[in-house]
Parts: C-alpha cells; structure tokens; sequence
C-alpha cells in the first residue's frame, strides 16, 4: 500500500460517546474533509432540536458527501452512530476501491450513560437527540462493531466511560496488536472472542 493509497476514517459510537470531541482534539479536520451528520443539521436549521425532518435532510446531504469523496477517490473521514447497514456498505466499496480503512470505536458502559452524555451536552449548549433514538441506536450500534472491525485495515476501540477514552483494543490487518487487561463488559458483549485473543508478545497495556 503506497502512499498515494486513499483512506477512510470512520469515527463510530453511540449517541454521546465523545466522537466529535475525539475528531476535533486531534483535529482531523485539519487533515481530511469530515463528514458529520450533526454539524449539516446545524448548519441546515441552526439551533434545531433533533427534528425529524431536518436529521433526514442531513443524512441525505451526508450521504451524498460520502460518495461524492469516494467516487474522488479522496482521502476523508465521516462520524457515524453505526446503526445502519448503509456505514458498512460504504466500508465495504471503499476496500473494494482500494482505500485503507480505519476504523474508530469510541463506546460507553450503558444506553444511561449515552443519555445523560447527551443530556450534559445539550446543557452546555450543543445538539439534542430524543430520548427514544438514543435507545435505540445503543445497542444497533454495538451490533454492527464486529463486523465494522472486520472490515478494517486498522480498528482501534476506546472506552470513553471515565473522564478521558482509554484504548481497549487495536487490531491491524486481522492481527490483535493491543489489548487491555481490564475491558469493560460492554465490550466483551460487543466483541467476539476470537477478535480478543492476546497479542503474540503479550498483552498491550492500557492506554
């Protein structure tokens, strides 16, 4: 894979896991066009409350976006809740196409502590979801992350439960690289086994 060889970063979790603030403190924006659905709706009805209609109209606008930088075959990167098979699918081209994939997970111990992250920031100003979409994406969101790490190139999944998100899990190429000795049960449910067997030299420690 040479340098000239496009990526896709994808920044997947649930409602309030901590995304957005992961993609700006390393600022990825910086770097490659980012795709969120979020920062469309706002643009699209600044100060909205998670209507209906405008969350549709910025995932079709999203959606677009999306393939408009495939098809470029241009380096980027979307957030996504990974509810829908349309983020795996996207995966899916883009290493048909010959794209690196990256995957980034960031997960939260609980459907409650994704609603009182989202409660929090609403608090401090940002962008509403209705309580029954947060339930409902949680545990959607969970489901689609095996297969998302098996279609990736490289997977690194976080536990953003705490103060600050703690590398669990990487995995290049199908290999287990890091490991942590502590991963958190919802993890462990998320996860299939095989995909937790140990590095060869020994078990990564926290990040």
């Amino acid at each position: 894979m040479n340098a000239h060889t496009p990526q896709l970063w994808v920044f997947a979790g649930p409602n309030g896991a901590g995304k957005s603030t992961l993609v700006s403190r390393h600022g990825v924006a910086d770097r490659l066009p980012v795709v969120n659905p979020d920062n469309i709706a706002q643009q699209i009805s600044p100060g909205h409350h998670g209507e209906t209609s405008v969350m549709i109209q910025a995932g079709r606008i999203a959606l677009a976006e999306r393939q408009r930088l495939l098809a470029e075959r241009r380096s980027f990167a979307f957030e996504t809740t990974l509810t829908g098979r349309g983020e795996l699918a996207l995966m899916t081209e883009a290493k048909r196409q010959g794209y690196k994939v990256n995957l980034v997970f960031v997960g939260v111990r609980g459907v409650e502590h994704s609603r009182s992250r989202v409660a929090l920031r609403v608090r401090e100003g940002g962008h509403p979801v209705p309580v029954a979409d947060i339930l409902r994406r949680f545990d959607r969101s969970q489901k689609n992350l095996a297969p998302a790490i098996r279609l990736s190139d490289r997977a690194y999944v976080l536990d953003n439960s705490r103060s600050r998100p703690r590398l669990i899990l990487k995995i290049e190429q199908g290999q287990t690289k890091t490991i942590s000795r502590n991963m958190p049960e919802w993890a462990k449910k998320a996860i299939p086994a095989d995909l937790l067997s140990p590095p060869r030299r020994g078990i990564g420690h926290d990040l």
